[in-house]
């Protein structure tokens, strides 16, 4: 999330200055790459921690499942 604030603050400094360099249309076409490059890197971030969560969540389930499984064969071996 920070590089995305910080791509923010770059972008919007870019635009900035190519108000008075270039003109409107270079406004408009780094106004669309930034909401593009913000809508990305955003998405992106969700999803992967969403992804993340979800194999947490998997990962101590199988834990806890497998813990008992080796449990009961200890048990049924004695």
């Amino acid at each position: 999330m920070k590089s995305s604030k910080l791509l923010l603050w770059i972008m919007f400094a870019y635009c900035f200055i190519t108000i008075f360099e270039i003109g409107l249309p270079a406004v408009i076409i780094s106004g669309i790459a930034l909401f593009m490059v913000l809508n990305y890197t955003l998405v992106r971030q969700t999803h992967l921690e969403e992804f993340n969560e979800s194999q947490n969540n998997e990962a101590l389930s199988d834990g806890v499942h497998n813990d008992t499984e080796t449990l009961h064969k200890e048990e049924a071996d004695f």
